[in-house]
């Protein structure tokens, strides 16, 4: 039985039915569906991602070991054409150094195709990725989340790689001939058929934050990329909504798994030091209904606003580097940003409010070392690279 591979693996229809039973028993998982307003809870659903399409079985291309695993214990011969892209550059580009463990990661994409990487925040995601195109030689698209992300991502290209690289995405369509970042939701409302052309230039696809894959979006862009290397990249693998086997499924098996504390023993990343300051704030909470007006008075709490500015400064003063400041309000992080500028630090404020202009403004600032603190909403929560912090 022969099978194609290129954005994703097809399967004969005359597939045999064992082996297709077993493919899609592979490939189905059990999700926790919520009930609706009848429901007395939650539900188990088992969602299969086996399709059946006009050229036959459509099977997520992580799935090649498994296939050819399911089909040796069946006694099923399995060949495959490979249709997947991948034309050399016509330049070299710039190589970043890299760690023993990045060198090792790259080694490991090149012999397998294929895979995720797990390493801690810190670990050098990013380094690791550009290496990676760096030895590959073939033309690269990064997918990413966010703008702020692309921007960083860019960066990077620019000055490790010394190419330009392409934007889709904020208003821009620009896919370029080396590097390509592009943020998921521009590509997705491209038509599917010019975004299968624009795509099927690429031999490498590196997909940021690859826990990501699980939302529609992202995966339906993977499984039109018929690049013949894919890397995932991400700092937590595990899913709390049981959706974690879709990495496996899109982007391959693990290829590496770096632990934070490893990183610590060699040196390359500092353990936390973790201090409880506390306040004299409460409040009486006693229904859900409750927490909006708390959370209202703990932001206008001006004891409490005092205690947080005067623990900054003092840890400033003591600490180089950059401080963060983290709050889940916009409102908050105003206030905050307002008081630690009348104590007389350079302070600079990125929520998702702020337009993209100006949040590169103050991330380029923070990475100049211009600031002595950030205070940031949720929009830090993935990808921040601040080497001062």
């Amino acid at each position: 039985m022969n099978a194609s591979v290129d954005a994703a693996i097809t399967l004969p229809f005359d597939t045999p039915p064992e082996l297709l039973h077993a493919v899609e028993e592979l490939l189905t998982i059990e999700v926790a569906k919520r009930g609706g307003r009848k429901s007395r809870g939650p539900r188990t659903v088992r969602i299969s991602h086996l399709r059946r399409e006009s050229g036959g079985w459509r099977v997520p291309r992580g799935m090649v070991a498994p296939l050819r695993m399911a089909a040796d214990e069946l006694g099923v011969p399995l060949t495959f054409t490979d249709l997947r892209a991948g034309a050399p550059l016509a330049h070299s580009l710039g190589a970043p150094s890299l760690r023993d463990y990045q060198a090792l990661a790259v080694d490991k994409l090149r012999a397998r195709t294929q895979g995720v990487v797990v390493l801690p925040a810190g670990g050098g995601k990013t380094r690791l990725a550009l290496g990676a195109i760096a030895q590959l030689a073939t033309p690269t698209i990064i997918l990413v989340g966010a703008v702020d992300l692309a921007e960083q991502w860019r960066a990077q290209v620019r000055e490790l790689l010394g190419v330009e690289a392409g934007l889709v995405g904020d208003g821009k369509a620009d896919f370029g001939r080396e590097v390509t970042v592009a943020l998921v939701q521009a590509l997705w409302r491209r038509d599917p058929e010019e975004l299968r052309r624009e795509l099927g230039r690429y031999g490498l696809c590196v997909v940021d934050e690859a826990h990501h894959v699980a939302a529609r979006a992202f995966r339906d862009i993977v499984d039109l990329c018929p690049a013949k290397y894919r890397l995932g990249l991400t700092a937590t693998p595990t899913r709390e909504d049981g959706l974690t086997p879709l990495l496996g499924f899109y982007l391959g098996e693990t290829l590496l798994d770096v632990r934070h504390e490893d990183l610590i023993a060699r040196g390359w990343l500092t353990p936390p030091q973790i201090r409880r300051v506390t306040t004299t704030f409460t409040y009486a909470y006693e229904t859900a209904d409750d927490y909006a007006p708390m959370m209202e008075a703990l932001v206008h709490d001006e004891e409490r606003l005092a205690l947080i500015v005067g623990t900054v400064v003092n840890d400033t003063a003591s600490t180089p580097g950059l401080s963060l400041v983290l709050s889940g309000r916009v409102e908050h992080c105003a206030k905050l940003a307002d008081a630690l500028g009348a104590a007389g630090l350079r302070v600079g404020v990125l929520t998702g409010r702020l337009s993209r202009e100006a949040r590169a403004e103050t991330l380029a600032a923070a990475l100049a070392g211009a600031l002595d603190v950030l205070v940031a909403t949720t929009v830090a929560d993935e990808g921040l690279d601040l080497p001062l912090l």
